[in-house]
């Protein structure tokens, strides 16, 4: 009844004696001399990667419910890793306030030093906006987890997947 037990410590136990061996240095004594080599130095420089950033400011001047005046411009500037990670945490918060179509737009700008988290992002913003061409590019995109998520999002914004494809729940 405790065989299994026993096994299990004794296996334990002697994994524990062997790697007290092994860490003690017994057996690695030998009659040869001990030669060092050591090779030459490299310094390399580094150089942080450098990424674009491109902000899109939409303004729209609605009057009597018409549009009058739509203008969107775009800001463009070069940032480094740290503050492109801050980028997909900006689409992040962009995606939890409901702005679907600005955190893609900002998911975007941050594919080159994240592109599971962009495409994450870009995928669940277009599951609900139902964006079915740019669910399935973010979807082959992403790993097996990062697509679980996306069928998990879809399914809840109304948009169903089979047969390796998304279509819109009827």
């Amino acid at each position: 009844m405790n065989k299994p037990i026993l096994a299990a410590c004794a296996g334990v136990t002697f994994g524990l004696f062997m790697g007290g061996l092994l860490m003690g240095g017994f057996g690695s004594r030998s009659c040869h001399h001990r030669v060092e080599t050591r090779a030459p130095i490299r310094v390399v420089e580094t150089r942080p990667q450098m990424t674009t950033r491109v902000v899109f400011q939409s303004t729209v001047i609605r009057q009597n419910g018409g549009v009058i005046h739509t203008e969107t411009r775009q800001q463009i500037s070069n940032v480094g890793p740290e503050e492109a990670l801050d980028t997909l945490t900006n689409a992040q918060t962009a995606y939890v306030t409901g702005d679907y179509r600005g955190a893609i737009a900002i998911a975007k700008t941050g594919m080159t030093d994240s592109p599971v988290r962009a495409n994450r992002i870009i995928g669940a913003a277009a599951c609900n906006l139902k964006d079915l061409p740019q669910i399935e590019q973010a979807y082959r995109r992403l790993d097996v987890p990062s697509r679980q998520y996306i069928v998990y999002v879809c399914q809840r914004s109304g948009v169903t997947f089979s047969g390796n494809r998304f279509r819109l729940s009827e």
